[in-house]
């Protein structure tokens, strides 16, 4: 007997604790009967997933978890989908496999001719892209900028310029307890004519977007974005 294959369904989380509403009752629905999710971290996607309606007993529950610090092995969340379970891919925000660990399995499932079905739901991405102001037909997302200072200067330095060669418009993230170094690092070492942008605390009560030329920003008192989630855009088209 040849079963059919479950979907691996792509679950987007809200963007913060008070973001639940910002996830659409079609995707409640879809979670409802899953039993089989993998996650990054047990706890944090149990009270997670509470909060956008799942009611099974986690006792039912199988959480597949993501170990940042060793290879991601696909092997039992693929099984499990080869024996017609539906399996949840969910990330710690946001939508999953973007800037967070996951697409492993969404490779190894296309390879195996799983379906694999994107749920609607926030982008912290697109949505500071959408109210930055900059150029959203031509955009690229570099996730984490290096580390290292002299690095890390080299590489903001380097988004401008390609910015402004290219029209694109430069989006990144960074370690939140890293926020208030990125805005200093952007608006001491790009030109005053430069677009920057900060979208922090996206969909939360708390949110702000500040998107002006770096002239601008060095004329207004910093807000403190310490440990606050953040994205960063850079325009110089």
């Amino acid at each position: 007997m040849i079963l059919t294959p479950g979907t691996l369904f792509l679950i987007p989380v809200p963007l913060s604790p008070d973001g639940a509403e910002t996830i659409p009752v079609s995707v409640q629905k879809t979670i409802e009967p899953m039993r089989i999710f993998i996650v990054e971290n047990d706890r944090t996607a149990r009270r997670m997933l509470r909060r956008m309606g799942f009611t099974a007993d986690f006792s039912e529950v199988t959480l597949i978890t993501i170990d940042k610090h060793s290879k991601i092995d696909p092997k039992p969340a693929i099984n499990s989908l080869m024996s017609g379970h539906d399996v949840g891919l969910l990330s710690e925000s946001g939508c999953p496999a973007v800037a967070d660990p996951g697409s492993p399995f969404i490779r190894e499932a296309h390879r195996n001719s799983i379906p694999v079905v994107p749920l609607t739901g926030p982008s912290s991405v697109l949505l500071a892209l959408m109210a930055s102001g900059f150029n959203g037909q031509s955009f690229v997302f570099h996730g984490y900028l290096p580390i290292k200072p002299n690095a890390r200067l080299n590489s903001i330095r380097k988004l401008e310029s390609d910015s402004s060669a290219n029209n694109i418009t430069q989006i990144f993230i960074e370690t939140p307890y890293r926020n208030n170094e990125i805005v200093k690092a952007v608006i001491n070492n790009c030109r005053p004519e430069t677009y920057f942008c900060v979208a922090s605390d996206l969909t939360s009560p708390n949110e702000s977007i500040i998107s002006q030329p770096v002239s601008a920003w060095k004329r207004m008192q910093l807000p403190d974005f310490h440990k606050i989630p953040a994205v960063f855009l850079i325009y110089a088209g």
